[in-house]
């Protein structure tokens, strides 16, 4: 059990490293740091601000205060409220429907948002194409198009 600042710290913080949020109803969403006099560690004052622009994340870092889980996704924080105990039903049934798409199209189209954010819009885009040329080659794309056609679920095997 902790202290529930230290909750509440680590549990966004160890979030924010995650590439989709789900939060349940009752949940309680900050960085509370300042009021220790530090500031938030792990990245969360880089991986906060890229997600909800600088002057939301002042204000959540500079006054400390918690998110309900309601504001947490209107701010973009995370992209889901569930109801209360549904956490891990909906974040394996999103799982599930992540892991039936094309494992190679799913790295590549990661490797290409993480890119668009690091770097200038048209390095980004470039990027994109070649990640898009990449697939273009692989098993996987020929059987995606192909059950297309038929008409029926594909069978990926990340090749």
């Amino acid at each position: 059990m902790c202290h529930k600042w230290s909750c509440i710290r680590r549990r966004l913080e160890l979030a924010l490293a995650c590439d989709i949020r789900i939060a349940e109803q009752k949940a309680k969403i900050g960085l509370p740091e300042t009021g220790l006099a530090i500031l938030p560690g792990y990245s969360g004052t880089q991986r906060l601000t890229q997600l909800i622009g600088p002057g939301r994340a002042k204000k959540m870092i500079f006054t400390g205060a918690a998110l309900s889980a309601d504001e947490a996704y209107e701010w973009g924080v995370i992209e889901a409220v569930v109801p209360n105990g549904e956490s891990v039903n909906e974040a394996l049934a999103l799982a599930e429907q992540i892991a039936s798409k094309g494992p190679l199209a799913i790295k590549k189209a990661k490797q290409a948002i993480t890119q668009g954010l690091e770097h200038t819009f048209e390095e980004g885009q470039a990027f994109e194409t070649q990640c898009f040329a990449d697939l273009c080659q692989t098993e996987d794309m020929q059987e995606g198009a192909k059950a297309f056609k038929e008409k029926r679920v594909p069978t990926y095997y990340g090749k």
